[in-house]
């Protein structure tokens, strides 16, 4: 059958630049080279993404891999999504559509970027002040920008915010640009999670085959359904289709069958999209 030697992208990544190396970061004495038990121990979270996004300054699948890492940090800030105002939430949400071209950003009056970006200043203009940040303090009219194709915010839509504890409005602001930020600054976050690192670029030095006949209309309904609705309970499903249509690569059933996070972007159901 014909077959497509991309697997996660990142695998093809790293191979085009010749060799997993990464300078120290944040300080710490740690060999500038990653390792696959690094990567695999989930210990090193930031390193695992930086490692993984530079390779594709030389990677012919940039758009795949800008793709994916617009889709962590989306991943990432759904994770705190009674903490956003409504503002985020809707970054968030065209961030989704955008990256997969369903939302056309050029009849807004500004970038989703600058709007994003107006969020970080805000935040660091408050804590420059002296006055404790918070999400709604930093966004008291960028509403506005959203308003000329029809997204305005409905009365109440921020009543459930409290105060963060865990997470500060800092990483929050952060979460949300760089889902359009281009450049790495991913040590401005503190609570990246290896879990969706692992699930949305998978096992970089562990590269696998995905056999196009895999890409059954059954696998692909599966994959699709779960894709849209983001409720990825029928992955064991996915993985019994896959298995049916011939598939035996350990790395993507016991991805699909093990009880992992699973977000939109997941490697294995990317792979069955054809993403």
């Amino acid at each position: 059958g014909l077959c497509e030697i991309v697997v996660h992208p990142a695998a093809y990544a790293a191979r085009l630049a010749g060799r997993l190396c990464l300078r120290s970061w944040g300080g710490e004495n740690r060999d500038p080279m990653i390792t696959r038990r690094d990567w695999e121990s989930g210990q090193y979270p930031l390193q695992m993404l930086e490692a993984v996004l530079k390779w594709l300054t030389n990677s012919k699948l940039l758009p795949v891999m800008e793709r994916k890492r617009s889709l962590y940090f989306a991943a990432l800030s759904r994770r705190y999504w009674a903490d956003l105002p409504w503002l985020a939430r809707m970054l968030v949400e065209l961030c989704e559509l955008q990256v997969d071209g369903n939302f056309d950003e050029t009849q807004l009056d500004h970038p989703l970027e600058y709007i994003a970006e107006s969020l970080v200043l805000q935040v660091q203009h408050l804590e420059h002040a002296g006055i404790a940040p918070d999400m709604l303090t930093a966004i008291p009219s960028y509403e506005r920008y959203l308003a000329k194709l029809g997204f305005h915010k409905p009365p109440g839509a921020d009543s459930h915010l409290q105060p963060v504890d865990q997470v500060p409005p800092k990483d929050l602001a952060w979460m949300v640009y760089l889902m359009y930020y281009k450049v790495q600054s991913f040590e401005r976050i503190t609570c990246h999670e290896p879990q969706l690192i692992s699930d949305i670029f998978g096992n970089p030095f562990r590269p696998i085959v995905f056999d196009a006949v895999w890409r059954t209309s059954a696998a692909v309904g599966i994959a699709a359904k779960m894709y849209d609705s983001r409720d990825f309970a029928a992955m064991p499903i996915l993985a019994d289709a896959l298995q049916d249509a011939g598939c035996e690569s350990e790395a993507i059933l016991n991805h699909s069958r093990e009880e992992a996070t699973h977000v939109r972007g997941c490697w294995v159901v990317d792979l069955v999209l054809g993403k």
